[in-house]
């Protein structure tokens, strides 16, 4: 993988611009995989001299990154990010489920928030002592694949909308850059809704959403008709599942929506609570039966867990390097796609016998390690 050729594509809209886009955009991406968190940590690193023979040159100050990235064109960075998807998917680096599905976990993302900083892209809201708090949110997208999340794109949600206004930007943009790259939308209570489902079903994909009660009378009907219902039993590392499945909802959408619903028990814990899960889908039960929606429903919090958790507290993806709406957007698309190549190198250039000794933070300790390997400058500090 030419990752060079691949970061090249990112530019900025500077007029004369006396530092190369690359430039910038290579101290960024190496801060990420170095996790960092700081520009100011970055600033810093720079200096030693090991980094001059790794990068080939030292970055510019860490006022100049926030300028430089914060005029960069989000769509460039998403043509890079899509090159590098492709290159992935012919190097066979992503591996597919056995039920052979890939899906699109989409969620809403809040990113920060303060009570004294604003910008002109901050969304407003009131706390309950009557303070005024100004966040940023965004709609993130990821391709749920076997062996890990890759993560696609993002939209920002501007003052005064709602997530699924900015999903529908979201959604239309991937269906435009990956129209065969996933068969099914999975995603949570939120997008249970119709204008979310005909949006879906008329783009020739299907959907696969959390089922709750803020779906007024079709849940209702839902928990009627699914009680009446045979159920399945499984029993799998260590959960007992009855699952029930109904198709005579309706939805007021033009396929048919199938409805599951699976009880679920920690075996060998008879004291302990069973949880219940219903998901509404459009998928065919030919395409996949219930054990397969069950599991496709579950696989949803991979974007929450393994997406929104392990990039906010392991790569500081949530750090407001710059407040402003376009850099917190470039800062989070560049880091996506830095995960997304800590990923590929992790599981495709290691042995299984390194990665079970060696996890993924200790990888890139060793990357900021070498930052830091060569002998120390003569300089004073």
């Amino acid at each position: 993988m030419n990752l060079q050729s691949h970061l090249s594509l990112v530019v900025d809209n500077r007029l004369q611009p006396r530092i190369a886009t690359i430039d910038v955009l290579v101290a960024v991406f190496s801060m990420f995989l170095a996790r960092l968190g700081s520009l100011n940590a970055l600033e810093q690193v720079s200096r030693h001299p090991v980094w001059r023979k790794v990068m080939g040159q030292e970055p510019p100050s860490a006022d100049t990154i926030g300028r430089v990235v914060e005029r960069m064109v989000a769509d460039s960075i998403r043509q890079a990010n899509q090159r590098l998807f492709h290159v992935m998917k012919q190097m066979k680096a992503l591996e597919v489920y056995p039920h052979g599905l890939v899906g699109l976990l989409i969620d809403g993302h809040e990113s920060s928030w303060s009570e004294k900083r604003k910008c002109d892209q901050c969304c407003e809201r009131k706390t309950r002592d009557g303070a005024v708090q100004y966040y940023h949110k965004n709609v993130t997208a990821q391709f749920l694949f076997k062996n890990f999340c890759f993560f696609v794109d993002a939209e920002p949600i501007l003052p005064g909308e709602g997530e699924l206004t900015a999903v529908k930007r979201l959604f239309e943009r991937i269906l435009k850059n990956y129209p065969r790259a996933f068969e099914v939308v999975i995603a949570d209570a939120l997008y249970g809704n119709t204008p979310f489902m005909k949006m879906v079903l008329a783009s020739g994909k299907d959907f696969l959403t959390v089922l709750k009660a803020n779906a007024g009378d079709v849940f209702k009907q839902s928990i009627l008709l699914l009680d009446q219902e045979k159920k399945i039993v499984t029993e799998a590392n260590g959960v007992r599942r009855e699952i029930s499945e109904t198709d005579e909802v309706a939805f007021g959408v033009s396929s048919p929506v199938r409805v599951i619903q699976s009880i679920e028990y920690q075996v060998g814990r008879p004291d302990s609570e069973h949880s219940t899960w219903i998901w509404a889908t459009s998928l065919h039960p030919v395409k996949a039966g219930v054990k397969t929606v069950v599991e496709l429903g579950h696989a949803r919090w991979k974007i929450e867990n393994l997406g929104f958790n392990e990039s906010a507290n392991r790569w500081y993806s949530d750090h407001v390097y710059k407040h402003s709406g376009s850099a917190i957007l470039n800062f989070w698309l560049i880091c996506m796609m830095a995960y997304n190549v800590f990923m590929c190198f992790y599981l495709r250039n290691l042995k299984p016998a390194v990665r079970c000794r060696w996890s993924m933070l200790h990888v890139s300790r060793a990357i900021l390690s070498a930052f830091y390997s060569g002998p120390p400058s003569k300089k004073p500090p």
